[in-house]
């Protein structure tokens, strides 16, 4: 999970993250972007999603966490 943390808090600048929890449809992860709470959504397509932390609408970022990350 670090390897992930750490790669999305460098692609998307976010200040804080953390590993969330496991769902049947991805990998959560929780933290403060630019002063606003955002949560990221890994599947296991690996495409990144995101939503702002009060939103329930999920938006495709178009980045895909690559395969040496996910090992």
């Amino acid at each position: 999970m670090n390897r992930i943390v750490e790669w999305l808090r460098g692609e998307f600048q976010v200040q804080t993250l953390s590993y969330e929890e496991k769902l049947a449809h991805g990998l959560v992860f929780r933290g403060v972007s630019r002063g606003e709470e955002v949560v990221f959504l890994v599947p296991e397509s690996q495409h990144v999603w995101m939503r702002k932390a009060a939103s329930q609408e999920w938006k495709p970022t178009g980045i895909k966490v690559p395969d040496r990350v996910m090992r």
